[in-house]
């Protein structure tokens, strides 16, 4: 089996618009996330980077779906950070959001980055600083 290898030198976003919704809560995370994300969209040539913050992970899908169907923006970067505590409300939230982030992109046929983290940890184990698992957070390239 061939290693996978970035090449940023490949990913061009010149002329693009994008949106990225990132959630407040958890912003210990969520914040240096969205910093990276808008960086790598400008260093990658992106024409426009709106960036909005709601409450938590649950509320990215309503606004990731409005920004999709606005025809303002030619993606839209979700980021968000559900973190697995001793009850069952990580199910609940991590999964809601994935369905609602699925069903905007669907629906509207603009792509919707999936970016909400996810870690497991009880919480008195919870430490100051800690390391989290991003799913698709990253430039666009466009060959259109």
């Amino acid at each position: 089996m061939g290693e996978y290898a970035p090449n940023d030198a490949a990913l061009d976003a010149t002329g693009m618009r994008f949106a990225i919704v990132a959630a407040r809560f958890n912003s210990e995370v969520t914040e240096p996330l969205c910093s990276g994300a808008e960086k790598a969209l400008r260093d990658h040539g992106a024409a426009e980077v709106a960036v909005v913050w709601v409450p938590g992970a649950f509320e990215l899908p309503l606004v990731a779906k409005q920004y999709a169907q606005s025809g303002t923006v030619d993606a839209v970067v979700c980021i968000g950070a559900v973190i697995r505590g001793e009850t069952a409300h990580f199910e609940y939230v991590a999964g809601e959001c994935a369905s609602g982030l699925t069903r905007a992109s669907l629906d509207t046929g603009v792509p919707v980055a999936f970016g909400p983290s996810a870690s497991s940890f009880s919480c008195s184990e919870r430490p100051s600083t800690y390391s989290i698992t991003r799913c698709g957070i990253g430039p666009f390239s466009s060959t259109a």
